[in-house]
């Protein structure tokens, strides 16, 4: 797959504008200028990205400190990565590493690089599209003044997101069901 996973796929403005516009009651067009889409997914997507990151460090360099799950840095009651959370980790990190003799800042770009070499269309697509729901049915949430659970989100997604981003995988498939 050309994402992190399936989930990655569902990520998708049209798809996510159709599963509020009921709850707005409103015209598409008015729906999309409240979702702000690219601006929450480019937002998240760095926020992420920094998440992976530095787990990727802590991985590498067996720095033994707790990480959690990527979705629980998200706010609570908010759509955003706490950054006072992420900033002690990395302090923690960098202390670490530093006691190894080794950089930060020259670590982080070797993990960057790695990732673009694999994910080169597009970094984001690293992140985990279950993380990026969290962080969405939050913000959703947040537009709507209504409680939306991943439950309800998924199945709307599902239906409604761009299946043509898949259409690459399919010459790679036929051979596969043709044996």
């Amino acid at each position: 797959m050309e994402r992190y996973c399936i989930e990655n796929y569902l990520i998708d403005e049209e798809a996510v504008a159709i599963a509020i516009q009921g709850r707005l009651k409103c015209e598409m067009d008015t729906v999309k200028q409240k979702l702000k889409f690219e601006k929450w997914y480019k937002i998240m997507t760095a926020q992420f990205l920094q998440l992976t990151i530095l787990q990727a460090l802590i991985i590498k360099h067996d720095l033994r400190l707790k990480f959690g799950h990527p979705s629980q840095h998200i706010k609570p009651k908010h759509w955003k990565i706490e950054k006072k959370g992420i900033a002690k980790l990395e302090r923690e990190i960098n202390t670490r590493l530093k006691a190894k003799g080794i950089s930060i800042t020259s670590e982080k770009n070797l993990i960057k690089t790695a990732i673009s070499k694999v994910y080169c269309k597009n970094v984001a697509y690293c992140i985990s599209g279950k993380y990026l729901l969290a962080s969405l049915q939050r913000y959703i949430c947040g537009i709507t003044s209504r409680h939306c659970f991943e439950d309800d989100l998924k199945p709307i997604l599902l239906h409604n997101f761009d299946i043509s981003e898949l259409n690459y995988m399919k010459p790679k498939v036929e051979p596969l069901l043709a044996k």
